[in-house]
């Protein structure tokens, strides 16, 4: 196996959140808007989604009407394009790894079968965590 810097690892977790990212279709974002009952993984991922792109975590699960709403920025492709992890908190990747990942719905193979776009977000927030936790193991 390969011995591969932390540096490394932050550049590789960042071109691969990059590649997921350009998977995601303005269609898929459109169809994930329009369902109006999702299944738990869904709004687990919504939510990490929403954690790292508005840096800040809250005490009250974010109802499915609220998530929408935020999922309405016509920017978001954009602003997850632009997102620097850099810029995260330990307590705010401590929150997502908590919160999500530690749910039994998070699964981010199994997300494709509730929609393209949350299998590609789902994966872009495992990577970006994943750098983030390669920046904090170089200093």
């Amino acid at each position: 196996m390969e011995n591969i810097t932390a540096q490394e690892l932050f550049a590789k977790s960042i071109i691969e959140a990059k590649e997921s990212l350009a998977e995601i279709k303005p269609f898929d974002i459109v169809e994930l808007k329009c369902n109006r009952n999702p299944v738990n993984k869904v709004i687990i991922c919504v939510e990490a989604l929403f954690i790292l792109l508005d840096n800040k975590t809250f005490e009250n699960d974010s109802s499915w009407e609220e998530l929408q709403i935020k999922f309405s920025d016509p920017a978001i492709l954009q602003r997850m394009n632009e997102f620097k992890v850099e810029g995260a908190t330990d307590k705010l990747i401590d929150f997502i790894k908590e919160k999500c990942f530690k749910q039994e719905e998070w699964d981010v193979k199994k997300f494709r079968n509730a929609s393209n776009a949350i299998y590609f977000i789902g994966k872009w927030i495992e990577l970006q965590v994943k750098a983030y936790d390669s920046l904090k193991s170089r200093s």
